[in-house]
């Protein structure tokens, strides 16, 4: 292993160690931000085949949609947030 500035991948990976909190997070919201993403259109795709079967309670199929969006939303920022030891901003 080379010393951090003994070349361009030592530097690259001394910098990726020195901000792997940081990196994590932003791998976490970019996953979440990919779940929100793909889960909204469908939970909404279902609400509207629910509601329109019968099948359930429409309110309940047309709240799902916005709660699962809000959830979403919420771990995100709360993600956003966090310094690198955890403790809120």
């Amino acid at each position: 292993m080379q010393a951090p500035g003994a070349g361009g991948w030592g530097l690259l990976l001394a910098m990726l160690r020195e901000q792997r909190a940081g990196l994590a997070a932003g791998v976490m919201v970019g996953l979440l931000w990919s779940a929100g993403k793909v889960s909204v259109p469908k939970l909404t795709s279902l609400a509207v085949d629910r509601a329109v079967l019968g099948n359930g309670s429409l309110l309940f199929w047309s709240l799902l949609p916005i709660l699962g969006h809000a959830v979403l939303r919420a771990m995100v920022l709360t993600v956003i947030n966090l310094e690198d030891d955890g403790h809120a901003v």
